[in-house]
């Protein structure tokens, strides 16, 4: 069954003065990415040809909206101009829920790069630990993890144990290249996977802009 086509809604547009413009979009999805999925075809395409790749081969033209001049600008010139923060975790927290679940703010770390150096500090596998989706390298990205309680030390797998998981997760920000968690990690029954949140927010900078009349 083909996916639904995830959503997604300009919610302001800010003037950041006459060389940036900050957007701020939300999108929904029932998908399991967290990005627009290519047709069939077009994936086949650049499977069969990767040097023939070419943006209208992969998605179809898209009309102009207004007949103003654009902008120009750049995207991602810096981490910072490229936020990401998950929007909603669907599942409801219970206390003998089977997995905890933790969000952490990062910036120049991929979704893997979080999930190896989790890994290590809690001494168990990557590939145990649950996303919802894969997040850029370059941008500033707010995601939630999800640990497996059974192999977690045993001093860690308590109901109130969450506070010292998080206590970990603080006291190795800096190594690890993260910014701590505000709220307390919570225990769910599921393990997160592709698709388990309600959307994603972003905020870009657009920097670079070329001046108008109607900026600045």
């Amino acid at each position: 069954m083909s996916a639904t086509p995830p959503s997604i809604v300009i919610v302001a547009l800010v003037l950041g003065g006459p060389e940036r413009v900050r957007v701020v979009l939300s999108s929904s999805s029932s998908t399991s990415t967290d990005s627009p999925r290519r047709p069939a075809r077009a994936r086949a395409r650049a499977s069969n040809h990767p040097d023939r790749m070419a943006p209208h081969d992969l998605f179809p033209p898209l009309p102009f909206v207004t007949s103003l001049e654009g902008i120009g600008g750049c995207i991602k010139a810096s981490a910072s101009d490229f936020c990401v923060t998950e929007v909603g975790d669907p599942s409801e927290p219970c206390a003998d829920g089977k997995h905890a679940h933790v969000t952490l703010t990062r910036s120049d770390l991929n979704t893997r790069d979080v999930q190896q150096r989790l890994a290590k500090l809690f001494s168990v596998q990557v590939d145990e630990i649950g996303v919802a989706g894969l997040k850029d390298r370059t941008a500033r990205v707010t995601q939630t993890f999800s640990l497996p309680r059974e192999r977690l030390p045993k001093e860690l797998r308590t109901t109130e144990s969450t506070a010292q998981i998080a206590a970990m997760l603080r006291e190795s920000a800096g190594a690890n290249g993260w910014v701590a968690p505000a709220e307390e990690p919570s225990w769910h029954r599921s393990k997160l996977k592709k698709g388990h949140l309600v959307g994603n927010r972003f905020e870009i900078i657009i920097s670079q802009v070329r001046a108008s009349d109607g900026l600045g």
